[in-house]
């Protein structure tokens, strides 16, 4: 991606897990330095001053699915999830027919190029080997028992671009498939699950690496048995996904869940269903049964309910929207972070965490 260079001027960067004043250049698309100095070429400035850069958030669980062939869906979330400083994301997928999980990689193809707001990273497929007493708002009747077959028939359509899929890890013929999905460079997540502490280890044993909105729908810890939910918060090779918006996780339960796991394992995403329309402070969509059905969340609010819920510092909030999700893919050499080398992913943010830009491999897709 060709974007002309420019430089932020005046500005707090985040450098860890600290603002430190300077500059950040960016040239072809990356960053190119972040320094103290002004470069003495001319080129474009953006002055920052009063505000703080951070790296662009990853979203590794926003809802995409297509009701019908029209790419602007796509393109709708995109930019409605930029102008909220989202500028990395996979889109996901709920469990459906195979045929319509097919159709919607073939739409994903289609649509991806066609981005003018946050880029995709690949697909989550949520489903559809899930486990049916913990389907939540997945249609009990789409999830099916695992198949080696299926599955090499959605990685025939989805290709490369498969980078995420939950499972339940305790069912009957299900470590073949984890197996296959590591082979593939596939992350495997836990979710939709009632593994007991045992049987969720089995799946990190084999490859399992990640755990989809932890707490929700999955068997509740007992003092005695701590199901998939322990599994994915003391496994230290477990990265554990949560849904901050104080209705899918009480606060305090998200302040203990990172005191366990520690901010460096733990991931925000959104499970986010809704278009967001400019505003993510609405409270989460329920089926008519009451059932939580995703969220209308941004990963900006997340990061806010996270330093409120667990009083965290804002640079480790931070990071386990933007470089503990690239992390999870492996990308972190590319994203997550705002040091030289990396896209120029940057989000301004004022002193309140309002965005007033983000820019996307060094192009400006939002400014307010």
């Amino acid at each position: 991606m060709k974007s002309d260079p420019l430089v932020f001027v005046g500005g707090k960067i985040l450098q860890g897990n600290q603002f430190v004043p300077g500059n950040l250049l960016v040239e072809n698309g990356k960053i190119e330095s972040v320094t103290s100095k002004i470069p003495s070429r001319k080129i474009p400035q953006i002055e920052a001053s009063g505000l703080k850069l951070i790296p662009g958030f990853i979203d590794l669980h926003l809802h995409c699915d297509f009701q019908n062939d029209e790419s602007e869906h796509l393109q709708s979330i995109s930019q409605d999830h930029a102008r909220f400083g989202t500028t990395r994301f996979l889109a996901t997928f709920c469990t459906s027919s195979i045929e319509n999980l097919k159709r919607q990689g073939q739409l994903f193809k289609r649509a991806k190029p066609l981005l003018k707001g946050a880029q995709v990273l690949g697909c989550h497929l949520e489903g559809p080997f899930l486990n049916p007493k913990h389907a939540g708002a997945q249609p009990s009747e789409f999830i099916r028992r695992p198949s080696l077959k299926v599955l090499q028939s959605l990685i025939k359509v989805y290709g490369k671009d498969l980078r995420l899929m939950t499972l339940a890890p305790e069912l009957k013929g299900i470590l073949p498939l984890i197996l296959y999905l590591k082979s593939k460079k596939v992350c495997v997540s836990m979710g939709h699950t009632d593994a007991s502490y045992e049987e969720a280890l089995e799946g990190v044993r084999l490859g399992i690496r990640y755990g989809t909105h932890v707490f929700n729908q999955m068997r509740r810890i007992h003092h005695r048995e701590l199901g998939a939910t322990g599994a994915a918060l003391f496994d230290e090779r477990i990265f554990a996904e949560l849904i901050a918006d104080g209705v899918h996780v009480h606060p305090l339960m998200v302040k203990l869940a990172l005191q366990v796991k520690g901010f460096e394992k733990f991931v925000l995403a959104t499970d986010c269903f809704m278009h967001l329309k400019g505003n993510d402070t609405r409270h989460p969509p329920r089926l008519s049964s009451g059932t939580l059905a995703g969220s209308a969340l941004s990963l900006r609010r997340a990061v806010l309910n996270l330093i409120k819920f667990a009083n965290l510092n804002e640079g480790q909030a931070i990071q386990t929207a933007t470089l503990n999700p690239a992390r999870v893919l492996k990308i972190d050499r590319l994203f997550g972070s705002l040091e030289p080398g990396k896209w120029a992913d940057v989000v301004l943010v004022d002193q309140s965490f309002n965005v007033k830009m983000t820019m996307v491999g060094g192009r400006i897709v939002y400014r307010r």
